[in-house]
């Protein structure tokens, strides 16, 4: 059976209520080419589950569609985390993935990051020229215990719990 899942979502740029930002903090967008590393920090992020059994070529399979984006998030050289954003031709935009490596969990990082990646996520129009009119993410209940927290001090409201949708 699949893990319940719990959808949440934002429905209008002005209810982003961004986290103080970490100013070491540097997003860079990666190309596929950089499915090694996003390979490595999902491992280590997630630890066995979810995608951890994909390979550096499935990632970058995943991530060459021209709808999918992929940031890094770094402080000096060392990737601390990352995201995958999915842009849909309704004008949703789908945050698929983003995660922060556990010794860097508990200090704001997340926050700062899902604040960017949001406020990138409004301000970018899919492919056709739509506008965003939705921001949305899945997650579980057991992620780490400021995951939904940071989500809902952010400005995301649930919508649905439910089973992981294949």
């Amino acid at each position: 059976m699949a893990p319940a899942g719990i959808y949440l979502e934002m429905t209008d740029p002005s209810h982003l209520r961004p986290s103080p930002r970490v100013p070491e903090l540097v997003v860079d967008e990666v190309s596929p080419s950089a499915a090694p590393t996003i390979c490595r920090l999902y491992r280590e992020i997630w630890n066995n589950s979810g995608r951890s059994a994909w390979s550096p070529e499935r990632w970058a399979e995943e991530l060459s569609p021209p709808h999918i984006r992929t940031w890094i998030a770094r402080i000096g050289e060392d990737p601390v985390g990352f995201a995958e954003i999915g842009w849909q031709a309704n004008g949703h935009v789908a945050i698929v993935v983003i995660g922060i490596v556990p010794p860097f969990q508990g200090r704001g990082i997340g926050g700062d990051f899902v604040s960017r990646m949001t406020h990138m996520a409004w301000k970018t129009p899919t492919s056709d020229g739509r506008p965003t009119t939705r921001v949305w993410l899945w997650t579980v209940p057991d992620e780490h215990p400021h995951t939904i927290p940071n989500y809902l001090s952010r400005g995301f409201s649930e919508t649905e719990r439910g089973n992981e949708a294949d």
